[in-house]
């Protein structure tokens, strides 16, 4: 349905064919004429694939009319009827099997047209499939005319004229209509766009003497839909929701609404609930960026307040340097730390992976791995933080940790007692490797897991992504057994290590059989440990967390049956931080390429897409959000993370409410 200048016109049609064929399901007080669909409903191209497609026409007709085709034809067609699910055409041609004829060389389905389309233009294949219901009623018909398919969108149909046959066959159709959809909904800026987000004023009818009313269009997706059906419901056409309501009723995007809703489910997509007014901006690794400096960078960023000021270390990957940027109440401030050579220990290697940081003695501290040496690498900046010294920690016969071992990757580190705790993984053992500093007795080393000889004395590859926080006056440390898939904890007791398999197994205790354990992130909110990490096999986000019974379980986002009931891989690289009784959550959708945000309260969970898709708070559609870190900072919430659609560092700031 389109009445449009400019652009090919597109025809008025009701889609009664089929109209009273729906149980009622949905009611039409709850439609809102400025929001008919959410962006990401409307761009979800992998909503269907083209199997999924097939079955969804299969069901709507089952078999296709007979009693019509035994019989003369009096509409003007030969039978036997062709019905969509076996309608068929070569797109090159144009040539299908209707009217009983054979199926031509090189000819696709329908199914397949529709999905091959919805993939070009990145448009739900849904949507599509609602308005060829919406517009020739094809979907339920079970013996359609052929005028039915060559003007299967009704485009280049205009409301007072006849159809333009120069875009008569069904692919010319679905295409030219997807192709319509997507430049509407970018809001192409050279094309004529009629309606755009915001107060527009919409027809009730193509007739004018009908009336109409201002609309708030609230996103993209609502504005492409009036821009190619220019017509809202009026009150008869809501009170009909099935009937035909009065002579002035247009029921083009009531009707839409209506089967998408009945067919698919809503066509709202997640609400985004913050309690934060987030800020966005590329930190250093473009032209853009606050640093306008271009480069593959940004990955791994660790985050700590030294200081007044905020410090963020991460890896230039282009050049293999550890970056800092720095913000000292004048602006950013970024530099190379480790990686092109230099005075005071640096060295020219592929250096700067997976770093970790913390404050001891008053002056900063950071951990990180050595590609090129295979070593676990540490800087050490002055009082003033201006000034600084490096040195090889271990995995060097030259150094005092353990000789001729790949060890360091992702360390994990602490202040205990006034000793620098650091945890890392020895790559070419399957140990945790266990350092810690002194004062006046210097470093020292350990295997605290992995083999026989270790202090764990668990047998197996284990010690990726350690993380460790200080508990009830404990070490606590968490980290991934590689080979049994498991979730492993130790922690300090006053007797020594203690161990357990915290998760992953029927004998753990969280009794989960899953490989699970990788990135946990803690935090101690309201007086007790709350522990996120990721499960591999499933692709979900899982939470556990202490109570004074123990410890408790849950799957909190990644499946149907979590807390969250998103079906997504969802939950790589989980960050989380308390603040004010509000704990806030951070973690990676690998499904959607997004960055997730959740925060719960006194009322429960809320939950977001931060960034990442044009449906999230940042309205940035770019795959955005590996391996976040989170800092609080002068009643701000600071969040950095790596953007590896632009390939660079991300900046997120909001005040805390």
């Amino acid at each position: 349905m389109k009445r449009l200048s400019l652009i090919p016109f597109l025809c008025l049609a009701f889609g009664v064919l089929g109209l009273l064929m729906f149980a009622p399901r949905v009611q039409a007080a709850s439609f809102e004429a400025g929001r008919i669909i959410d962006n990401a409903v409307f761009t979800n191209k992998s909503s269907m694939s083209a199997v999924d497609i097939q079955n969804f026409l299969n069901s709507k007709v089952p078999v296709c009319d007979t009693w019509h085709a035994a019989g003369p034809s009096a509409q003007g067609a030969t039978p036997p009827w062709t019905c969509l699910k076996d309608y068929r055409e070569n797109i090159s041609t144009g040539a299908n099997n209707l009217n009983g004829q054979p199926i031509p060389s090189g000819a696709i389905s329908a199914a397949q047209i529709i999905y091959d389309v919805a993939q070009t233009y990145n448009i739900n294949p849904q949507v599509l499939l609602v308005t060829l219901q919406k517009e020739n009623g094809l979907i339920t018909d079970d013996w359609p005319y052929p005028w039915q398919y060559r003007t299967a969108m009704g485009f280049a149909c205009p409301d007072n004229g006849s159809c333009d046959p120069a875009y008569y066959g069904f692919y010319k159709q679905v295409n030219q209509a997807a192709r319509h959809f997507r430049n509407f909904y970018d809001l192409n800026p050279s094309w004529y766009i009629p309606y755009r987000p915001g107060t527009n004023y919409i027809q009730y009818n193509p007739n004018a003497s009908c009336g109409g009313t201002n609309v708030n269009i609230a996103n993209n997706a609502t504005a492409a839909l009036y821009s190619y059906t220019p017509y809202q419901p009026n009150a008869a056409a809501l009170n009909n929701l099935y009937g035909t309501g009065d002579s002035c009723s247009a029921y083009g995007n009531r009707n839409f609404w209506r089967d998408f809703n009945n067919w698919f489910g809503s066509t709202f997509g997640e609400i985004n609930e913050s309690n934060i007014s987030w800020y966005f901006e590329a930190l250093d690794g473009s032209s853009s960026s606050v640093s306008a400096q271009e480069g593959t960078l940004g990955q791994s960023p660790r985050a700590i307040q030294f200081g007044t000021s905020i410090q963020v270390f991460y890896y230039d990957s282009a050049s293999g340097n550890l970056k800092r940027s720095y913000e000292d109440g004048s602006g950013w401030i970024n530099e190379t730390l480790d990686g092109s050579g230099g005075a005071n220990g640096r060295i020219n290697a592929d250096v700067g992976k997976m770093p970790s940081a913390t404050i001891y003695n008053n002056q900063m501290h950071v951990f990180y791995f050595d590609a090129t040496n295979g070593d676990i690498r540490h800087g050490i900046s002055d009082i003033s933080g201006s000034s600084w010294t490096f040195e090889t920690l271990d995995g060097d016969s030259q150094v005092g940790g353990r000789t001729v071992a790949k060890v360091g990757v992702n360390p994990a580190v602490s202040v205990y007692n006034n000793t620098l705790q650091v945890f890392y993984y020895d790559d070419t053992f399957g140990n945790l490797r266990h350092a810690w500093f002194t004062p006046g007795i210097g470093w020292k080393y350990e295997n605290l897991d992995g083999d026989p000889g270790s202090v764990g004395r668990s047998n197996a590859n284990l010690g990726e992504d350690p993380e460790v926080i200080i508990y009830n006056n404990e070490i606590q440390l968490y980290y991934y057994d590689i080979q049994n898939g498991n979730l492993r904890h130790a922690w300090t007791t006053n007797r020594g290590w203690a161990f357990e398999n915290l998760d992953g197994d029927p004998g753990s205790v969280g009794r989960y059989n899953s490989n699970l354990g990788r990135n946990p992130s803690l935090e101690i909110h309201n007086g007790h440990l709350q522990l996120y990490y990721y499960d591999i096999q499933n692709g979900n986000l899982r939470h556990a967390w202490t109570t004074n019974r123990g410890w408790a379980f849950e799957n909190l986002d990644g499946d149907p049956g979590s807390v969250f009931g998103r079906n997504k891989n969802t939950g790589i690289t989980p960050k989380v931080v308390s603040y004010n009784d509000v704990l806030y959550l951070f973690y990676y959708d690998q499904t959607d390429g997004e960055l997730r945000y959740a925060y719960t309260d006194s009322s429960g969970w809320h939950k977001a897409s931060l960034d990442g898709g044009l449906a999230s708070l940042s309205r940035r559609d770019s795959n955005a959000g590996i391996d976040p870190t989170a800092i609080k900072y002068k009643n701000y919430l600071q969040l950095f993370y790596y953007d590896s659609s632009n390939t660079d560092l991300r900046h997120a700031w909001g005040l805390f409410p």
